[in-house]
């Protein structure tokens, strides 16, 4: 059996094996603190590796630990939630970065953590 993105699932199970849980933020209220709307579970790839990545205003941020992830969830992941996994916890997402395959189709993406 293949997944959309024709990769064989017995490699996406192979690979993505570590529990990450993405805290979704919710809109700031009138004391400016931010509340959490939900939390969703996904399996990653967890690489403690230091790099250098742009952010989204376009400043170089290291990134300590990158998260491999299927594409399909990696689509789902809003960039102002909060992620816990290993000794991340509540870590901010740097920034994401998705990989497509033959038509388009969201094969493999990263989460850069601080």
């Amino acid at each position: 059996m293949t997944t959309p993105q024709s990769i064989r699932t017995d490699i996406y199970e192979a690979l993505f094996t570590t529990p990450v849980t993405v805290h979704v933020q919710g809109k700031k209220d009138s004391l400016g603190d931010t509340t959490e709307e939900s939390t969703q579970e996904f399996l990653c790839y967890p690489y403690e590796h230091r790099t250098l990545v742009t952010n989204d205003r376009g400043d170089e941020v290291v990134s300590n630990c990158q998260l491999y992830m299927r594409g399909m969830d990696i689509v789902q992941i809003d960039i102002h939630s909060l992620v816990d996994v290993l000794s991340y916890t509540e870590s901010p997402i740097i920034t994401v970065e998705n990989y497509k395959g033959r038509g388009g189709a969201d094969v493999i993406g990263v989460l850069y953590l601080p």
